[in-house]
């Protein structure tokens, strides 16, 4: 879905003739970041965000996601 979603977005880009990396390109996350992340950067996504319901906040996967974030920066 998000795939589609990008190419949709790439295809009124050229239509209208803007850069499509001028646009910061988000969705939401949840669970571990895993190869899921991977293929989210490969779309041009390169903001996540993650949700946390009480009372009982887990951070871990976010926790998680924050480890993957900085491999992937310093890898970059």
């Amino acid at each position: 879905m998000l795939r589609h979603k990008s190419e949709v977005l790439d295809s009124w880009c050229a239509t209208v003739g803007r850069d499509p990396n001028e646009i910061e390109r988000s969705t939401a996350v949840r669970g571990r970041p895993g190869a899921a992340a991977e293929e989210l950067v490969e779309l041009g996504i390169t903001l996540f965000t993650l949700s946390a319901s009480g009372p009982l906040y887990d951070l871990g996967s976010l926790a998680d996601w924050v480890a993957w974030r900085d491999r992937h920066n310093a890898a970059v």
